[in-house]
């Protein structure tokens, strides 16, 4: 594991113009709150992005080391992925958090961001925001 960003502010060009092969979620399995958000790029591998405490986090990983008190789901195709190639990601604070967004080709946005952006301990969403 490799950590590449931890800040509630960043902007990553590394996977600028990368393919995404997949997209999985690891959820809490009481609510719908994600803790972790896997991706894996063409030529690279598998990166995960998660907000904890305010701050984003991303870092480069061999695999997916799954948990059995969490749930994964592969969302590649519900969010129409899987192909679409990285223009940039980006974090930026927002009140007493941070938005991660991964911006792709598509004029789609995928958004990692707390439920409630006073809280620093709130709940996580993925959003699709179609920018089209």
């Amino acid at each position: 594991m490799e950590r590449m960003y931890q800040n509630d502010e960043f902007v990553c060009v590394e996977l600028n113009g990368l393919r995404i092969e997949r997209v999985i979620t690891c959820m809490s399995d009481e609510r719908d709150n994600v803790i972790v958000l896997y991706l894996k790029v063409e030529a690279l591998g598998w990166f995960d992005f998660f907000i904890d405490a305010g701050i984003a986090v991303m870092e480069k990983i061999k695999e997916i080391e799954e948990d059995d008190s969490y749930i994964y789901l592969d969302k590649s195709q519900e969010l129409e992925a899987i192909g679409v190639r990285i223009k940039g990601i980006y974090c930026q604070s927002v009140e007493s958090s941070c938005r991660l967004a991964i911006a792709l080709e598509n004029n789609t946005n995928l958004i990692l961001q707390s439920k409630d952006m006073s809280d620093y301990e709130s709940d996580v969403e993925l959003l699709l925001l179609d920018l089209g």
